[in-house]
């Protein structure tokens, strides 16, 4: 089987790679993943460094002649536009697209019933959602109309063992210098965020599924997660105690001001959750419990590896979230509630 992963140098790519080597259960697999900058790491197979956005570029692989294309850097409809032309001009040989969308194409409204299914109209927030949401129509017009073989994975946000983005490795650092966590709201929300083995595994069963052309699917999600949970999961992984500092809503909003900074925890702090009864019904079962995800990402992000991976994580045009913490917390002294230590 010939595959062609693009963004498979990634977060969630190096998972799609490992799960592809999964699915064909040690059969001949002749992969391509595609990035615009080298991987940190080697991946097995070919590596194409490119642009997504260049039409030579997809046309290119393309030509290779794969069977299944996982793309996950499509951000925009004229992409979409793209691989749809550079798979007819290659003789629509693909007979499977699975491309990632994302959760802000519904926007995180509390107007949707929860939890979300793929058939609420969109409602897409900023600029990365509306490019995401007209992408997905760009595609669902094709499939309808061309018979281009299309799944969207609708992705939350994820986490897991390998996150670039230092999102988990603040709290898993802070459990383990034995610091109290600073929560906004009671801890207790649902989360729609999904763990990034599961979202990998769902991602690679659409690729194969029959049924699964021309269809919105929602990946990941667990509905089952808040944020406590996920702090209790970690401490206990991790061996150590959690202390929870709780501050209400409105008082974060009021430091936030003052201070010009923004409190971004690692998870949300509202609730919003993906309904998965399709990619059920496509036959992909229910993948790793979250408390099982928890503990693999902690005693991940614990080891030497993710320690190496939060010195660096990321890009330079972020803000620096843990000075923009810091700053708040001082406001916000005496404000907060110790509610939990566990």
């Amino acid at each position: 089987m010939k595959a062609v992963v693009v963004g498979g140098s990634g977060f969630l790519g190096r998972h799609v790679v490992k799960q592809l080597a999964v699915a064909v259960g040690g059969g001949p697999l002749d992969l391509v993943c595609a990035g615009r900058s080298l991987p940190d790491e080697p991946l097995p197979g070919a590596f194409v460094q490119g642009d997504r956005t260049d039409p030579d570029v997809v046309r290119d692989l393309m030509e290779r002649g794969p069977d299944i294309w996982i793309d996950l850097a499509l951000f925009e409809p004229a992409e979409m536009e793209h691989l749809v032309a550079a798979w007819e001009r290659a003789g629509r040989a693909v007979r499977r697209f699975v491309v990632a969308g994302s959760i802000a194409e519904y926007g995180l409204s509390r107007r949707h019933r929860l939890p979300v299914a793929e058939d609420v109209p969109l409602d897409a927030e900023g600029s990365y959602g509306r490019g995401k949401a007209e992408a997905w129509k760009v595609g669902e017009r094709a499939a309808a109309k061309r018979a281009f073989p299309l799944s969207w994975a609708v992705l939350p946000q994820l986490w897991g063992s390998g996150d670039p983005h230092g999102r988990d490795a603040r709290w898993i650092a802070a459990l383990l210098r034995g610091e109290a966590i600073l929560l906004r709201g009671n801890g207790r929300t649902l989360l729609p965020d999904g763990y990034v083995e599961t979202a990998a595994a769902a991602i690679v069963h659409l690729a194969f599924a029959p049924g699964a052309d021309g269809a919105r699917v929602n990946v990941a999600g667990p509905a089952t997660l808040t944020p406590l949970s996920y702090l209790k999961w970690a401490a206990s992984a991790l061996g150590r105690s959690l202390r929870v500092l709780h501050a209400h809503p409105d008082i974060v909003a009021a430091a936030e001001r003052v201070t010009f900074s923004s409190f971004r925890p690692p998870f949300g702090d509202y609730d919003f959750g993906l309904d998965l009864s399709h990619l059920s019904a496509l036959g992909f079962a229910a993948g790793i419990p979250p408390a099982e995800g928890v503990r693999r990402t902690a005693l991940w992000h614990a080891s030497a590896a993710g320690r190496r991976l939060a010195e660096r994580a990321g890009c330079p045009a972020a803000p620096d979230y843990g000075a923009d913490e810091r700053r708040i917390r001082q406001v916000l002294a005496g404000a907060v509630e110790r509610l939990h230590a566990v």
